[in-house]
Order: structure tokens, then C-alpha cells, then sequence
């Protein structure tokens, strides 16, 4: 059905009988679905909607989520966010190690915990900013 077709069906929607009316907005509903994925089968359409992006933020994406969950939900998103910013916190102490391993054996020895720890904060300062 042509687009022009489905606007005239969508202005006669008000004045068709009651049992037409849920036949006629099924096939208006399933006309708008097929134009939406006719519009994501072009090119352009992926590009103004970033679908091909790899670099997806899920952080950004769960806080989104999070604000239109019920309660129950957004906890256990908080608790996913929780959990991934101790892992990023993890691993740049991991990284920061790695690069430092003359404060790793101070670690161990616990003589300069003091410098290891404000080493450990300015990196991740620098890293996360």
C-alpha cells in the first residue's frame, strides 16, 4: 500500500465502524512497520542512526535504561554500573602496576604505600580525564 493510500485510511479511521476499526489499525500499524525497515535498509538511514557504530556506550546506555525502569530494576542496573566501574578502577590499577613494578614489590614490602598511592590516583586522574 502506497504511503498516500495509508494517509487517506489513517483520516477515514474515526468514521469507520467499530469492527473495522481494529482491522484497519493493524494494517495501518504493519504499513508504518514496513516503512521503518524499508528506511533501515538504506544506507543513509544506518549512518543518521549510528547502527554500524561499534564504539557503543553501555554505560550511557544503562543509565538511560535505568531511568524508566521500576525501582526494583533500576537497582540491579545501579548494581551493573557498580560493578563496571570497579572493574575499569581494577584494571587501571592492573595497567598502572604494569607500568610501575618497582611499586609493586613496594607493596609487598609496604614501605611507600603513601607515594604508591598518590602515583595510583594521579594515573587514574590523567587516564580518566
Amino acid at each position: 500500500m502506497e504511503d498516500i493510500y495509508a494517509d487517506m485510511l489513517e483520516a477515514a479511521f474515526p468514521y469507520v465502524s467499530n469492527e473495522m476499526k481494529r482491522p484497519i489499525a493493524t494494517l495501518l500499524k504493519i504499513q508504518e512497520l514496513q516503512r521503518v525497515c524499508n528506511d533501515f535498509d538504506t544506507d543513509e538511514m544506518i549512518r543518521a542512526c549510528n547502527l554500524d557504530s561499534s564504539n557503543i556506550n553501555i554505560e550511557q546506555m544503562l543509565m538511560a535504561m535505568k531511568a524508566r525502569a521500576t525501582p526494583e530494576v533500576a537497582s540491579q542496573i545501579e548494581m551493573i554500573l557498580n560493578t563496571m566501574n570497579m572493574m575499569k578502577i581494577y584494571q587501571n590499577y592492573q595497567e598502572f602496576l604494569q607500568k610501575n613494578p618497582s611499586l609493586s614489590s613496594s607493596m609487598e614490602t609496604n614501605s611507600s604505600s603513601s607515594d604508591m598511592l598518590t602515583s595510583l590516583l594521579s594515573d587514574l586522574i590523567k587516564k580518566n580525564s
